[in-house]
């Protein structure tokens, strides 16, 4: 019976998860193809697809160029266009953005619903790992309302519907922490790389470094 308890709790925890997972998506949804393209996404999709199409960096600057071309993911399915002959002369990944704009002007809003969706992505990714850490540091009771905190917050409910760095950090440094923990519980080389490279991605996803 005992068993049988244990795995109807499992099996009620994982629904519970699920929901709040979809929860922010469902709600964060309905800005993908509604709201028009902002000022930060103008620029930042155009240039990771430049850099899937082209392998160049140059445009990047200070700022890290991975949201950018994990953002531009889909864009190798659904072929928007871009003459990428000129991106080498170009200062400034703004130039891209108006070239993108110029030539995809009939369908411009639906390639950036699909890079919206890879964000929606981080977004699930970020409450889930809000509640993997907090219970695995804290306990049921108050990973579940960690997550719902996260599900329900108005700051990644608004970036996580839009092609930002912002969401991209925010499920990364999680991961991150969620690496540290691990380690500090269990000191090997498996979780000392799996520190590494969630670090090293995380520092990838913001101009400065997103812990002390």
């Amino acid at each position: 019976m005992a068993a049988k308890e244990s795995l109807a709790r499992r099996i009620t925890r994982c629904a519970l998860v699920a929901g709040f997972v979809l929860l922010p998506l469902a709600a964060a949804g309905t800005a993908v193809a509604r709201k028009s393209v902002t000022v930060d996404e103008f620029q930042m999709l155009p240039h990771g697809y430049g850099i899937l199409r082209t392998g160049s960096f140059h445009l990047a600057g200070d700022s890290p160029p991975l949201p950018d071309v994990i953002s531009a993911l889909p864009m190798l399915a659904v072929a928007p266009r871009l003459d990428v002959a000129p991106l080498a002369t170009y200062l400034s990944p703004w130039q891209v953005g108006y070239q993108f704009m110029q030539e995809n002007r009939d369908h411009y809003h639906y390639y950036f619903m699909w890079a919206r969706i890879v964000s929606l992505t981080f977004l699930g990714l970020t409450c889930f790992m809000t509640y993997v850490l907090s219970r695995r540091l804290y306990g049921d009771r108050a990973a579940f309302l960690s997550m719902l905190a996260a599900a329900c917050s108005p700051n990644l409910l608004a970036h996580g519907a839009l092609v930002t760095h912002d969401i991209y950090l925010a499920a990364t440094v999680l991961i991150a922490l969620w690496a540290v923990d691990r380690i500090l519980m269990k000191p090997d080389w498996k979780n000392a790389a799996f520190l590494g490279v969630a670090l090293l991605t995380s520092l990838r996803q913001s101009g400065s470094p997103p812990l002390p």
